[in-house]
C-alpha cells in the first residue's frame, strides 16, 4: 500500500500539468477564433500570400501596378453582321409633285406708316419649289369662291398652277399685289412694283398705306403644284 502511494504525483505536480494544458487550450482556440477585421498588412508576412491563397478569376485590372498587365495581341477581325432594314427613301427633290398644294398664313403690320407709302412682308413654299411661276389671285375679306381659288380663308385652296392669297382682315390699306420672290429684290422694286427677278420658292406681298397710322392685312394662303 505504501509503495503504491509512493508511485503518485504531487499535488504541485497535478497542479502545474492542469495550468499547462488550459494554457495550451486556450492558446488553440484563440488561433481559431480570431475577432473579425483583427488580421490586416501589418499581421501578414511578406510572401504570406502565394497564388495558392487568391481565389481564381477574383482579381481586377485596378488591383495591379500599372504596366504590370500586358495587352495582347489583337484578335482576328469578326464576321460581317447580316444588313439592316432598309430605310424610307428620301425626298429626291424639292419640286413640289404636280397637284400637290401647300398652305400657310400671310400678316403685313405696320406702326406709324404715312399715306402713300408700303407696307411688306413674305412667304414661303415651305422648302419646296414650284416647276414654273403660278398665276396669282386675290380673294377679298368674305369673298366668294372661284373658278382657281375654290377655298376660304379658314380653308385656303387653290387649282393647280395657281397661288391663291385669302384675306380674313384688313385695315387703312388699299391694295395688295404680290410679287414673286427672286434674289437681289430691293425695296425700289416693291415700291414701283417692279419684278424682273422672279422665283419659285415663295412670294412677296405690299400694300398701300391709305393714311397716316397703323396700317395691316392677314389671311391665308394656298399654292397647287401645276
Amino acid at each position: 500500500m505504501h509503495g503504491f502511494r509512493r508511485h503518485l504525483p504531487s499535488p504541485a505536480m497535478v497542479v502545474a500539468c492542469s495550468a499547462l494544458i488550459v494554457s495550451l487550450a486556450g492558446t488553440g482556440y484563440a488561433a481559431l477564433k480570431l475577432p473579425a477585421n483583427s488580421v490586416g498588412s501589418r499581421q501578414l508576412k511578406n510572401g504570406a500570400v502565394t497564388n495558392a491563397k487568391v481565389k481564381r478569376r477574383s482579381l481586377t485590372a485596378s488591383v495591379f501596378k500599372q504596366g504590370t498587365l500586358l495587352r495582347g495581341a489583337r484578335g482576328l477581325q469578326g464576321l460581317q453582321g447580316p444588313k439592316g432594314d432598309k430605310g424610307d427613301p428620301g425626298p429626291s427633290t424639292v419640286t413640289l409633285p404636280s397637284g400637290q398644294t401647300v398652305r400657310g398664313e400671310f400678316i403685313l403690320d405696320d406702326e406709324g406708316r404715312t399715306a402713300g407709302t408700303v407696307v411688306a412682308s413674305s412667304i414661303s413654299f415651305g422648302g419646296f419649289r414650284l416647276s414654273s411661276l403660278p398665276a396669282l389671285a386675290f380673294v377679298a375679306p368674305g369673298g366668294p369662291p372661284t373658278t382657281n381659288c375654290p377655298g376660304s380663308s379658314a380653308n385656303p385652296e387653290a387649282a393647280p398652277g395657281t397661288l391663291c392669297f385669302y384675306v380674313a382682315l384688313k385695315s387703312n390699306v388699299v391694295t395688295t399685289a404680290p410679287y414673286t420672290i427672286g434674289p437681289g429684290m430691293t425695296a425700289e422694286d416693291v415700291t414701283t412694283g417692279t419684278d424682273g427677278k422672279t422665283d419659285t420658292f415663295g412670294a412677296l406681298l405690299y400694300a398701300d398705306v391709305a393714311a397716316t397710322g397703323r396700317a395691316f392685312i392677314e389671311g391665308s394662303w394656298a399654292v397647287t403644284a401645276p
